[in-house]
């Protein structure tokens, strides 16, 4: 957790974080590589760092190896200079670990692996606080949500100013007994309606043919690299064009990439032509309505719908 970062092989912080994820990736007893993440947490990233930092990241979870990573990294505009002297300055850093010229095939895994969040706190926006408060209104048990969610908050801001001058860590026990009376665990009833929806996308997205023959597929990596990077700046995407030239394939690929790490759901476009998506989850035996979801989903970090036609949509 960083006020500020800058990814350069001659900043002393910069230097010290990768130093120490490297060396905890290469640790197999403490660092379990097909479920563990590195994630680094940062007080109102620039752009610079959240387009282009996080755009090299993107781009090597969308690769399927590090040949895949090294070809979108060779191929002219498909990625910014800058994402491509911020993998430079990493390898800088590596190679000097490693006492030896690290490549792709070595980069490639560590930074799928690697994310970076911009928390918006003590801001005029506040988009990091508002889903805090609303996480804490979805789980009390006192009738006056709002109000609870407030009190929540500012109690977890005096504990934090009180244990900053020691670093203190924080777990769930460590927190007053009334904090944790006022709020339950989120569970059961919640976890299966996102399990239905996993269900229910799994099975629209396995109708979705994008391989010829057994196992010949063709992916359209630069569609899929755009789509994902549109989708960290913002809300909604559009993917058009004529019927039969493979938007649903492409969508399927981003969803496949981004379901590795993220919580993403497809409904196809007929379920949403009723007069209110709270219908469409009944017709879906999803088990929640919208605001209800909306409540469960706060905490994901993206919500992913996919609309194969916007034509049809709009009639």
């Amino acid at each position: 957790m960083k006020r500020t970062f800058s990814v350069r092989a001659t900043d002393d912080e910069c230097k010290k974080a990768i130093q120490d994820y490297w060396k905890d990736f290469n640790n197999r007893q403490l660092f379990a590589r097909d479920k563990d993440r590195f994630v680094l947490v940062t007080l109102r990233g620039t752009n610079t760092l959240l387009d282009h930092f996080s755009g090299l990241l993107d781009c090597a979870r969308a690769a399927t190896d590090e040949a895949e990573f090294t070809r979108r990294l060779a191929v002219p505009g498909f990625i910014s200079a800058k994402s491509i002297q911020y993998r430079d300055e990493i390898q800088t850093i590596v190679s000097e670990i490693e006492g030896r010229i690290v490549n792709d095939v070595d980069l490639w895994p560590f930074l799928r692996l690697l994310h970076v969040v911009s928390l918006d706190l003590n801001t005029a926006t506040g988009q990091t606080e508002a889903m805090i408060n609303t996480l804490l209104a979805y789980t009390t048990k006192e009738q006056d949500a709002v109000g609870a969610a407030s009190a929540s908050w500012n109690s977890l801001l005096k504990l934090v100013g009180e244990g900053m001058p020691q670093a203190r860590s924080f777990s769930r026990n460590d927190l007053p007994s009334d904090l944790l009376q006022r709020h339950s665990p989120v569970g059961g009833p919640e976890q299966r309606v996102l399990q239905t929806l996993k269900d229910h996308s799994t099975f629209i997205l396995d109708g979705i043919r994008s391989t010829i023959g057994d196992d010949l597929h063709l992916g359209r990596v630069g569609l899929v690299n755009q789509i994902i990077q549109q989708l960290e700046s913002t809300q909604i995407v559009l993917v058009s064009g004529a019927a039969g030239n493979g938007k649903s394939g492409v969508a399927k690929d981003v969803v496949s990439i981004l379901g590795a790490d993220e919580f993403a759901f497809s409904f196809r476009v007929e379920e949403l032509a009723r007069a209110h998506f709270d219908e469409t989850l009944e017709r879906s035996q999803i088990g929640a309505n919208a605001a209800a979801l909306g409540a469960i989903l706060a905490g994901q970090g993206r919500k992913l719908l996919l609309v194969e036609s916007v034509e049809r949509l709009l009639e």
